[in-house]
């Protein structure tokens, strides 16, 4: 299915943003396990939908890491800050939005500090919910809200997300009729234009960096910015320096540039706030010495401060005279040594001295 079609049935896709289509090393499957009525499947592994089951609910669109998916008549991170602004105080699907699954714990917490107060989510609209497997997605949405709680009671905001709204507007049925029918008109919103924001000058998804802004303020207040609790939307790397053979491959294949590399490619650096946890650098790493960490500084995530993950020295290979990322005591480069390894002989033994 082309990106037209995807709009035409209310879905907006865009091919060149999504991890599993673009990367070969991606195993995200973030769209694919939340949709009930199976519109994404899987063909020579990339990610392709089917048109015509799709309802514009929404619910994959809070999943999506890297904002490859959207909904034609509803742009969430223009209707979030629209939100933050107002006098609003309710996220409910029959009154304002889709199906709460859009929104992820981004939009959730940068919300809540945006407007300075307490909202409330209408989980209550779950009960009569007409999607299927509606208590699957009330589940979803439950575990985005208490992770947004936690980490506002982590950085000392004082405001907090309510699961029951204190009020209940129109039926779901309304809103979504109305969501249906301007998609299928094909009344699509433009891209947004957000302070702060600029979709052309960086590959990170627009949520990330409202999040970040309402950080950055913050900020001002904190003693301190290190948090020790671990959240599934913050991606903290290490790189085991010792295993590591600066191929650069974490560098090359990383969507965000999270992983970049100096000039003179010996030095390896990781921006937490670039990250949006796809895992391919893990998947590239012949050495698998990648890892997750816990714990993280707000400062490096807000204003996308680099860290000096591994240093190489480069030295000259005793044998085939090329340049190598050295650690102490190492004279001979990888290659070589694989090759020795593997044939039994030096390659650059002359064939007269093998006889």
């Amino acid at each position: 299915m082309t990106p037209k079609q995807a709009e035409a049935s209310g879905l907006k896709f865009d091919v060149y943003k999504c991890v599993r289509t673009d990367y070969l090393y991606a195993e995200c499957t973030a769209c694919h396990d939340i949709c009930m009525e199976e519109v994404f499947y899987f063909r020579n592994d990339k990610m392709l939908l089917h048109a015509d089951r799709c309802t514009a609910c929404g619910v994959c669109v809070g999943g999506c890491p890297s904002e490859a998916l959207g909904i034609a008549a509803f742009d969430e991170n223009q209707f979030i800050v629209q939100f933050g602004n107002g006098k609003e105080q309710l996220l409910s699907c029959r009154h304002n939005t889709p199906c709460l699954a859009v929104f992820d714990q981004h939009h959730l917490i940068s919300t809540v500090m945006h407007k300075n107060s307490d909202i409330q989510c209408d989980l209550a609209a779950c009960k009569d919910c007409e999607l299927k497997n509606a208590a699957h997605l009330h589940g979803v949405i439950e575990a985005r809200i208490d992770e947004s709680n936690r980490f506002l009671e982590a950085i000392g905001h004082d405001k907090r997300i309510a699961k029951e709204a204190k009020e209940t507007p129109s039926s779901r049925r309304g809103f979504f009729k109305k969501l249906t029918q301007m998609a299928v008109q094909h009344t699509i919103l433009e891209t947004p234009k957000i302070s702060g924001v600029d979709p052309t000058a960086t590959p990170l998804p627009v949520k990330m960096t409202l999040l970040k802004n309402r950080l950055k303020e913050w900020l001002e207040s904190m003693e301190n910015d290190q948090i020790a609790s671990e959240f599934s939307f913050v991606s903290n790397k290490s790189v085991t320096a010792d295993a590591c053979t600066n191929c650069g491959d974490c560098a090359s294949f990383c969507p965000t540039n999270a992983f970049s590399m100096d000039q003179t490619k010996e030095r390896l650096f990781f921006q937490l706030g670039k990250c949006i946890g796809c895992g391919i650098c893990t998947q590239v790493c012949k050495e698998q010495c990648i890892h997750s960490v816990s714990g993280f500084g707000l400062i490096n995530y807000a204003f996308d401060r680099g860290d000096k993950l591994v240093e190489h020295g480069l030295k000259i290979c005793s044998k085939c005279k090329l340049s190598f990322p050295a650690k102490p005591g190492e004279t001979v480069c990888n290659h070589c040594l694989a090759y020795e390894e593997a044939v039994g002989e030096d390659m650059f033994t002359p064939a007269s001295e093998l006889d």
